[in-house]
């Protein structure tokens, strides 16, 4: 169960189930009902709490991105961070290749700015290298 803080792009919303956040396709979200109150004053009006479904992505540990374009990547790897977090995976990897670095420096770029992702760097040489990044959560 969680609630729903604000609506995302494309139709999505992000949803916090306890101290974890995750972003959500609304057929992903059950509407559990309103908040009760309880003989007190009336509170400002708050997100109605959701349940997320089955369909809540599955986490992998590891995520291929070979051929994709930037934001479809980025779709797949937010979608991934959510998984990785709400089933609780601590580490897992991200397969975009080398090429031109466009994929690496903006899935690169992306990490930085999320606050559960704790650390990522290149795979060692023998486990990828530079065509691969680990990514650490909290």
């Amino acid at each position: 169960e969680g609630v729903v803080l604000r609506a995302a792009r494309r139709g999505a919303w992000v949803v916090a189930t306890g101290s974890v956040r995750g972003t959500f396709r609304a057929s992903e979200l059950q509407l559990l009902g309103q908040p009760e109150a309880a003989g007190r004053a009336p509170a400002p009006p708050r997100p109605p709490p959701v349940e997320v479904t089955a369909a809540a992505p599955r986490p992998r540990l590891e995520l291929n991105v070979r051929g994709l374009r930037l934001r479809e990547a980025l779709a797949q790897v937010e979608r991934q961070l959510d998984g990785a977090l709400l089933g609780g995976l601590h580490q897992f990897t991200i397969l975009h290749g080398t090429g031109e670095g466009v994929l690496r420096h903006g899935i690169h770029q992306y990490l930085e700015r999320r606050r559960d992702v704790v650390g990522f760097a290149l795979a060692a040489p023998q486990a990828g290298g530079a065509g691969k990044t680990v990514v650490r959560l909290a």
